[in-house]
């Protein structure tokens, strides 16, 4: 697809809304959430989407959304914490650039039929952030969150949870982490929470993934 970059054309904003609707057309999602999603700040997105009867008018009770907040806030500290460096148990999450990294996340919009946080993580942290080959702090937050979670899932149906304790073979995976998912755990036995990373444009991942 081809996008104009031109502001100063008449047509620019049907071009626009042209180019959203197809994109939404090809991702089978709402156009006002692929709008969204645009504008954003340039960086990774992470999106924790709770499905239960509660959620399908997309919206929550005040006191479950903080709480959901509050997970999502502290899980991001955990695993940046955790990237910095790696223990069971950190006592304290706050950090300069843990909390720098946070500070700099963007909440985006939820949309209909669910409730979803959507967090843009920044790609542009200083530099003496920069992990192996100037792997990003922001991706690195993010690839090791995600590998953490398949990694508890994998152990919850294999009933091995006694084994994430070997921190050697799962650095990424601290107390802080648990107790930031049971804050996001949904109500009810028909409720679930679906967690999907989209990777920036402008920095693919390595292997084109």
């Amino acid at each position: 697809m081809i996008i104009t970059t031109d502001t100063d054309l008449v047509d620019f904003g049907e071009a626009i809304l042209e180019a959203v609707g197809k994109l939404a057309e090809f991702e089978r999602r709402p156009a006002s959430a692929v709008l969204g999603q645009v504008l954003l700040p340039p960086g990774d997105l992470l999106a924790f989407r709770e499905i239960s009867p509660e959620a399908e008018a997309g919206n929550l009770p005040l006191d479950h959304a903080f709480r959901m907040i509050d997970g999502v806030r502290k899980m991001l500290l955990s695993k940046a914490r955790s990237v910095l460096a790696p223990q069971p148990y950190h006592p304290r999450l706050s950090r300069g650039d843990a909390e720098e990294f946070l500070s700099r996340c963007r909440l985006g919009q939820t949309e209909r039929g669910s409730f979803i946080l959507t967090i843009a993580r920044p790609l542009d942290l200083k530099t003496d952030l920069l992990g192996p080959r100037g792997a990003h702090f922001s991706r690195r937050v993010t690839t090791t969150l995600i590998q953490a979670l398949e990694e508890l899932s994998l152990a919850a149906d294999r009933t091995a949870i006694d084994d994430l304790a070997d921190t050697a073979r799962h650095p990424g995976i601290s107390a802080n982490l648990c107790e930031s998912l049971l804050l996001l755990r949904p109500a009810g036995d028909r409720s679930s929470l679906n967690v999907t990373a989209w990777w920036s444009r402008v920095l693919p991942p390595e292997g084109g993934e």
